[in-house]
């Protein structure tokens, strides 16, 4: 179990998360995993988001919005290969 607190704009916002894991009890240890699965979480929507500006994406027929994700991942993937 992992309990959040942060402050935005005045208000104080607080979380419980709860986790199934095989690692042994260490706590320094989860609370390493957790941040690690977070930072790669977060840095890939992020890159969506300001690279391709994703939140404003409207895309909404059929297959259109899986696929149109898939080519997005795609050149993501290219830049950053190519990015030192």
């Amino acid at each position: 179990m992992v309990r959040s607190r942060r402050e935005a704009g005045g208000e104080i916002q607080t979380q419980t998360r709860f986790y199934i894991s095989s690692l042994a009890p260490d706590a320094a240890a989860i609370a390493k995993a957790i941040r690690q699965h977070w930072g790669v979480e977060n840095g890939l929507h992020w890159v969506m988001d300001v690279v391709f500006r994703d939140d404003e994406c409207r895309i909404g027929k059929k297959n259109s919005p899986a696929n149109f994700a898939t080519v997005k991942h795609m050149a993501g993937n290219l830049l950053a290969c190519r990015t030192p």
